[in-house]
């Protein structure tokens, strides 16, 4: 006998062919996955279905969020952030600028996007025309993921085995 956790069923959505590297949810019934194969597909929950393929990678996609504004933000190997609009499947933006992978994104309270990188940086972007308005160093190896405080301030977690604290408007460690 089990708890109730091990008694529920679990759905498996096929379709990606490479490992899946994020997921996140847009709404009830639907979610999105970025995967090595190089695209972002869209999951139908009631039907366990990809209802759409974001292509236009050449390599493979490490991270998503979903944007406040509707829009899906994405990041890759390939050194890109892409910014897409989901009813016409359509990449508003590609921003380029760290000089390794994108391996990390966030969506901060003031709306721009932050980005961690193999470079050993974290990019902050101005959502509107994805623009690189800051760039944080500090780190001596790969930033592998962000947060955001409830005082504002960003936290950093990278592969040199720290966690940084920065105040992002005096781009500097508190």
């Amino acid at each position: 006998m089990g708890n109730k956790y091990s008694q529920a069923k679990a759905i498996t959505l096929k379709g990606h062919k490479g490992v899946v590297y994020d997921v996140i949810q847009l709404n009830d019934i639907e979610l999105a996955s970025c995967s090595d194969d190089k695209n972002i597909n869209i999951w139908n929950l009631q039907t366990g279905m990809v209802e759409m393929s974001l292509t236009g990678y050449a390599s493979p996609v490490t991270s998503i969020i979903y944007l406040r504004d509707g829009r899906i933000a994405s990041s890759s190997v390939e050194q890109s952030i892409k910014v897409w609009t989901l009813d016409n499947h359509r990449c508003d933006f590609t921003a380029m600028g760290h000089n390794g992978s994108v391996t990390c994104l966030l969506q901060l309270s003031d709306d721009n996007i932050a980005s961690g990188s193999a470079d050993t940086t974290i990019k902050i972007w101005n959502c509107k025309d994805m623009m690189n308005i800051k760039t944080l160093e500090g780190h001596k190896k790969t930033v592998k993921c962000l947060a955001q405080l409830n005082n504002g301030k960003l936290v950093s977690g990278s592969e040199d085995k720290t966690i940084k604290i920065w105040d992002v408007k005096y781009k500097k460690l508190c």
